[in-house]
């Protein structure tokens, strides 16, 4: 959020997560006034499905760069799987990870060698670890991307959820 101006109570929000922008986290922020912003403002906690609204605001960004969007992607993308590892937030998340399967935020390759963001409902492959088939098939079959901000190990948790495993 821009910085030096007033935010509206509606807009912001307490301990978000760190890829969170459509909200502000007013925690992070000034963590010593966190029981002023709750008790005496009313910020509401961070909604469970925060990252859901970023990926379908990142989805339908017009204003973003391809490279934005996939930085931003992967940003939103870590986050996700770091709240996996919480088993209380996880179970809180499971519930909208069909949506996120329709969304525009898993950075792939294609055949063609162009990084771009793709559907998890559009098939496409996860790289072997030592990316030796990746690297026989990448001329015929999108792969999933994984830079060193992102990497495939982080993703395989997320990916092998149910919601996922269809696909």
């Amino acid at each position: 959020m821009d910085r030096n101006r007033w935010i509206s109570t509606d807009h912001a929000v307490q301990n978000g997560p760190r890829s969170m922008q459509i909200m502000f986290n007013v925690g992070s922020a000034y963590p010593t006034f966190q029981r002023f912003f709750e008790d005496q403002l009313g910020i509401e906690r961070c909604p469970a499905d925060i990252l859901l609204q970023e990926c379908q605001v990142l989805e339908h960004s017009r204003t973003m760069n391809a490279e934005g969007k996939l930085n931003r992607a992967c940003a939103i993308l870590n986050d996700i799987c770091e709240g996996l590892s919480d088993r209380e937030r996880a179970r809180t998340m499971t519930s909208w990870f069909p949506a996120l399967a329709n969304l525009r935020v898993f950075p792939v390759t294609t055949f063609t060698g162009e990084v771009t963001l793709a559907r998890a409902v559009s098939k496409f492959f996860i790289p072997d670890a030592s990316r030796e088939l990746a690297s026989l098939f990448k001329d015929e079959c999108t792969l999933l991307h994984s830079p060193k901000e992102l990497p495939l190990l982080r993703l395989k948790p997320l990916l092998s959820l149910s919601a996922f495993s269809d696909h």
